[in-house]
């Protein structure tokens, strides 16, 4: 009898032992943790944002020709909707607006948001767009009033830029042609024209007349050819550029005749943009005139660290002392012609 019920147990015992196998082979992945058996509690992950708070940030955030060909959608991004158009009101800033474009008027033009963009936003404004929506006025809503997004005015003039378009009505009207669009340290855009009866015009390097050793081009392209590297209606920032290392003789680059003869009296101003790369220390710049073969300099200016513009200006012609002509601007008088403009370090 004993010995009949030991059977009994062994048998029920292997019985359990086999099923617990059985279950075990049957198991998935998903009944596994993968995390290391020396993490003591999970956390959440962190988010680290590295942003960029040098000066440069301060620099427009789209250079070169309005393009919009590069983009996905067709428009610029900035703090205008690229698909809408604004008008600006007698509030002094840029309103969303249902009114057809041809209404702009001079003292309040319209113009579509994805201009605005190209013509206006700098990088740090973009990188606020992107975090928290853009600088808005008030900072901190109280639902009486309409927020604005304000413009960065903590630039100062050293970051002041200027951009060439030939516009259409699409873009902004009634400024239709060749306009000249500033952005200043204030939050000021303005617009003035550089052709079609304006009494200021604009030309940009058209060719190298002189360019001494000790000048380089970056990026380097075989022959040195400085004039494309300084051609551009507005500022790329240090994508093209000329750089002086050892000395003190001017490059001095050739211009194209295309403008119609300004009314009134002329003045002849070199603008250049600029900074120097070694802190410490004084780099001064001046704007160089060649006329019959000689050079004549300008007064000096100091130079700072980040990208500035500078002008040199003359009110007459310094080989005759008298008023500038128009022949002379042209090359054909019979003395006093200029034959190009650039800078010495």
């Amino acid at each position: 009898m004993k010995m009949k019920d030991y059977k009994n147990i062994l048998k029920g015992v292997f019985f359990v032992i086999m099923f617990a196998w059985s279950q075990a082979l049957a198991q998935t992945n998903a009944d596994y943790n993968s995390a290391p058996p020396f993490i003591a509690t999970a956390i959440q992950p962190n988010v680290l944002i590295v942003l960029d708070n040098s000066g440069s940030m301060c620099d427009q955030a789209y250079t070169g020709s309005y393009d919009t060909s590069g983009f996905a959608n067709g428009y610029y991004y900035g703090y205008f909707d690229g698909s809408k158009n604004y008008k600006y009101t007698n509030n002094n800033r840029w309103e969303e607006t249902t009114e057809a474009i041809t209404n702009g008027t001079t003292a309040n033009p319209i113009a579509s948001g994805s201009f605005l963009n190209w013509a206006t936003m700098r990088r740090v404004e973009v990188a606020k767009k992107l975090l928290i929506g853009g600088k808005g006025n008030p900072r901190s809503w109280n639902g009486s009033v309409s927020v604005k997004l304000d413009g960065e005015t903590g630039c100062g003039s050293s970051w002041d830029f200027q951009k060439d378009h030939t516009t259409t009505a699409a873009l902004i009207y009634p400024f239709v042609g060749d306009y000249r669009f500033s952005r200043n340290g204030s939050d000021d855009l303005s617009v003035s024209p550089i052709s079609g009866g304006s009494n200021t015009f604009y030309t940009y390097p058209f060719s190298d007349i002189s360019l001494p050793a000790g000048w380089s081009e970056y990026p380097a392209a075989g022959a040195v050819t400085a004039w494309d590297k300084v051609d551009e209606s507005s500022s790329d920032s240090d994508t093209t550029y000329i750089q002086n290392s050892n000395t003190t003789s001017p490059v001095i680059l050739g211009y194209s005749y295309t403008q119609a003869e300004p009314a009134g009296t002329i003045t002849v101003t070199v603008q250049v943009r600029a900074k120097k790369t070694l802190s410490g220390g004084t780099r001064d710049i001046q704007g160089v005139l060649r006329i019959d073969g000689a050079d004549y300099e300008a007064n000096t200016q100091s130079i700072g660290t980040s990208y500035s513009l500078y002008s040199f200006a003359w009110t007459s012609n310094p080989v005759t002392g008298a008023a500038w002509t128009w022949n002379e601007i042209k090359a054909i008088a019979g003395s006093g012609n200029l034959q190009g403009f650039g800078v010495k370090a």
